[in-house]
């Protein structure tokens, strides 16, 4: 899904670096990686001041999903 998404940005050209992360995580549950704010805190460390997160999946049934990308990641972002 993400390199389609790549590709049809590159089309229409957009040809943005981007990096895949997973979220959704709780409590110390082990879940896939690289957890999406762990990424937020290297890209930061690495000079980024905006980006754009592209829900792959959940996006329709899951509305915490959406919730997690738009306002708790926005305010993570905020406090580094």
């Amino acid at each position: 899904m993400v390199n389609l998404i790549m590709q049809e940005l590159k089309a229409r050209g957009i040809n943005n670096k981007h990096t895949l992360a997973y979220q959704s995580r709780v409590d110390p549950v082990q879940w896939l990686k690289p957890y999406t704010d762990e990424t937020l805190v290297e890209l930061g460390q690495k000079g980024v001041r905006s980006l754009l997160a592209v829900p792959v999946s959940f996006v329709s049934e899951h509305i915490e999903t959406l919730e997690e990308i738009d306002m708790e990641y926005r305010e993570f972002g905020r406090c580094m």
